[in-house]
């Protein structure tokens, strides 16, 4: 039997775009280096990724792998939690990428505090809100306990935005219970709720 790869995930000191990469190794009780950058490291390190940016995945001696949907599709696609089949892994796809789209929008780095609340409020509304609604209403029609009918990384992509929603935009949680009863099911399963009880807390 072959050895298991060796991993390191580098990225930044925050949940970002590296936490579902994270919680994919947690649920699959898969050991890897977490590697932190400051921002103070940045600079000096930027030069050792392939396209300047982070998450960076390094698996044993392999060409590094760059971006975090590519990563996670990856990770997923080989511990059993992409779908069975090409179809179930694009709508996981689909799922993953609509939260992106609409939640990297967010005003993260703006550094006015009223200008910042300003346009959370307009994005939530005008795009979170919306695209949070459709899954919501779709999964309770379907009666469905996961997005696709079975667990996949999906889930955990889910869990992970209303995990943050919950620090600061909790008052729009109330329009999503099923996708809220989803958050919570998936943060208890085996690997999940061991890796959430102690990971640290970031802003974002």
């Amino acid at each position: 039997m072959a050895p298991s790869p060796k991993y390191k995930l580098t990225y930044f000191d925050l949940w970002g775009r590296g936490e579902v990469t994270r919680l994919i190794f947690a649920v699959s009780k898969i050991e890897f280096e977490d590697d932190r950058v400051t921002r103070e490291e940045w600079p000096k390190r930027k030069a050792e990724m392939p396209f300047g940016q982070l998450p960076v995945l390094f698996i044993d001696d392999k060409s590094p792998l760059s971006q975090s949907g590519a990563m996670e599709r990856y990770l997923a696609t080989l511990h059993g939690i992409n779908g069975d089949n090409p179809l179930e892994a694009a709508y996981c796809e689909m799922i993953c990428s609509t939260l992106s789209d609409v939640f990297s929008k967010l005003p993260f780095m703006e550094q006015d505090p009223k200008v910042k609340a300003e346009k959370a409020k307009q994005q939530w509304e005008e795009k979170i809100v919306p695209a949070l609604k459709n899954m919501d209403k779709y999964i309770g029609e379907k009666k469905r306990e996961y997005m696709i009918g079975k667990f996949t990384y999906a889930d955990l992509y889910v869990m992970q935005v209303l995990l943050f929603a919950q620090k600061e935009y909790s008052e729009y949680l109330k329009e999503i219970p099923n996708l809220v009863a989803l958050r919570d099911r998936t943060a208890q399963r085996d690997g999940v709720k061991e890796y959430l009880a102690k990971r640290k807390d970031c802003p974002f």
